[in-house]
């Protein structure tokens, strides 16, 4: 890794720019006098990398708690910090959610024309979906508790039951363990366990599968069998995908042969 210096960007000259006849007002002194202070901090970064053999691929065992540390007194970015954190053989820390569904998400939702698109948060809440996930899984027909959360309809939606037909079993088991895994993060906030301690006590069979404790990746290999009461049979595949600053997912639900296609595209 070459350093500050070998790039040529050496601090000390860059402060003594500022001090030049070449910068002759005060604002161009003070944005010298900015960079000069990053730049010092930046290589102060890339010696402690070289110290700790990180990217020589040397064995070593530098603690997330000193990473955190060392990423604060730098006031490195997240996304640094991140970094910082691969390199050193660290999990690095998830970056700052964002508090609703960004605009530019939601437009590839409500734009998706090849299938069901729906965009829901950690807590499997639904917060967008397009034309045709709608008149799939009819998220404004059921009006019970928790009746925007993705999960919760499994269990408490009778129509929703009969979507998944024969595959209700293995599919609402799947989408137990995704939650499980996805909203580990927000164990003991008000929210989830409200969504817990709901289905528990109203869903025996929640409760069976919960108490199996599985877990289950945000995978894109599953096929889904849906009986829809007024579209037929339906054969649908996933694919799913996460953002950089959403806590949550998008899920696209595709045609998965020839007659699906025609049917969600008439």
């Amino acid at each position: 890794m070459r350093s500050v210096r070998e790039r040529g960007l050496e601090p000390l000259r860059v402060t003594r720019f500022a001090s030049g006849p070449a910068c002759g007002n005060s604002a161009c002194r003070d944005a010298v006098r900015v960079a000069a202070d990053l730049l010092r901090k930046v290589e102060h970064a890339e010696h402690l990398v070289a110290d700790a053999g990180l990217e020589q691929g040397r064995a070593i065992n530098v603690s997330a708690e000193t990473l955190r540390r060392i990423s604060r007194a730098l006031r490195l970015t997240p996304t640094d910090e991140a970094y910082l954190c691969m390199l050193a053989g660290s999990q690095a820390p998830p970056l700052p959610p964002a508090e609703a569904l960004p605009d530019s998400v939601a437009a590839i939702v409500h734009g998706f024309a090849g299938g069901l698109a729906v965009a829901c948060d950690s807590l499997f809440n639904v917060l967008a979906c397009n034309d045709v996930a709608n008149a799939v899984f009819d998220f404004d027909g059921y009006d019970g508790p928790l009746a925007t959360n993705h999960l919760a309809r499994a269990f408490l939606d009778p129509a929703r039951r009969r979507l998944y037909g024969a595959d209700w079993e293995a599919t609402t088991r799947r989408v137990v363990g995704v939650f499980r895994t996805r909203a580990a993060a927000h164990v003991g906030e008000p929210a989830y366990e409200q969504i817990v301690s709901t289905l528990l006590a109203t869903s025996p069979e929640f409760a069976r599968m919960w108490n199996d404790r599985e877990t289950e990746p945000l995978s894109n290999t599953q096929r889904f069998s849906f009986e829809h009461p007024r579209l037929g049979h339906l054969e649908l595949r996933t694919a799913r995908l996460l953002f950089d600053g959403f806590d949550g997912f998008l899920a696209f639900l595709l045609p998965a042969d020839a007659a699906t296609a025609a049917i969600l595209g008439s």
